[in-house]
């Protein structure tokens, strides 16, 4: 298993395919274009399987300073067995910068997972309407690297 990094644009139908498909099967990710707002993917993949994707925009489209992950999902069925962390050790290995990240305050297992990893909440942001959940509040969180 290697983590494989594309610009979003170089992704082929069939990666993009796979990505909707693991999108579909994670009810606890609501954003359903978060493919137009990164500029990268990260693909979890060996020589026959795609396992998960990270969405993330580097700090040249951001306006954080360091990594915006815009979205992470796994198969359900290789959830819980560390591979999620993959993404983020390959993106602080990568670029040694700041990783930033929203966790919707109803997301308890993913709110875990990052602080598990040495994210911190920096701030609060209630979204009016986000994907049909009114008044929907999130989490942003940093995970500092390197300072």
């Amino acid at each position: 298993m290697e983590i494989v990094d594309y610009s979003k644009l170089d992704l082929s139908k069939d990666e993009l395919d796979i990505i909707k498909d693991i999108f579909n099967e994670n009810e606890t990710v609501k954003c359903t274009d978060a493919i137009n707002y990164c500029s990268r993917v990260l693909l979890l993949k060996d020589n026959k399987n795609i396992y998960g994707y990270c969405m993330y925009k580097t700090n040249e489209d951001s306006p954080y300073q360091g990594i915006y992950i815009d979205q992470i999902a796994l198969y359900k069925k290789y959830q819980n067995k560390k591979l999620g962390r993959l993404f983020y050790n390959y993106l602080a290995d990568t670029y040694k910068e700041n990783i930033y990240a929203h966790v919707g305050i109803t997301n308890r297992n993913f709110m875990k997972f990052h602080c598990n990893l040495g994210f911190y909440p920096i701030s609060v942001e209630v979204d009016e309407d986000f994907y049909g959940e009114k008044n929907y509040t999130s989490l942003l969180l940093v995970k500092e690297i390197g300072k």
